[in-house]
Parts: C-alpha cells; structure tokens; sequence
C-alpha cells in the first residue's frame, strides 16, 4: 500500500507541483503537508497512516480510503490529466 500511495501522490505532482498531502487526522494538522518528492519519498509506514485513512482494516494490497489533496485544481481536471488518468486506468 505505500508503495501504491507514493506512486499516486507522484502522479498527481507530475500533473501539478503545487499539490500539496494534507494529515487526514484531525489532532495531527500541526504537522506539515507532503508537498515534494522528497518528503513523500521519506514517507514511511506509519507516517503513511498520517495522510492516508484506508476503508478497511488491514488493508495492504490496494488505495481505496481517504485522502486529502491540496490544490488549485477541481477533481475534472485533475482526473483527466494525463499522469493521474494513466495511473488510475493502471491501479
């Protein structure tokens, strides 16, 4: 799942550098959005859990849960921009 979660926050950087991964845990807004390759790439397991809220319990084989994406872009145009279309046609 956290290598599925980089993957996705790549693509939605390749289609905007300004997105930004804002904590999905209320108690830890303090802490600072992932905002470039090098702070998702240092993202671990248990920081994963700090910006990502999976559905399911023990889910490890898919991204499906919450997850809150900074930008200036609408949900159209950032599901059609071609890094994110790609990714979502291929996961």
């Amino acid at each position: 799942m956290l290598k599925l979660f980089k993957s996705y926050v790549k693509a939605l950087h390749e289609c905007n550098p300004s997105i930004a991964i804002l904590s999905v845990n209320a108690s830890k807004q303090n802490l600072p959005p992932l905002s470039n390759a090098a702070m998702v790439n240092a993202t671990d397991i248990n920081k994963l859990q700090i910006y990502f809220k999976s559905y399911y319990p023990n889910q490890k084989t898919n991204l499906s849960g919450y997850i809150n994406v900074l930008t200036v872009l609408d949900f159209a145009e950032l599901d059609i921009a071609p890094s994110v279309y790609e990714w979502l046609k291929s996961n």
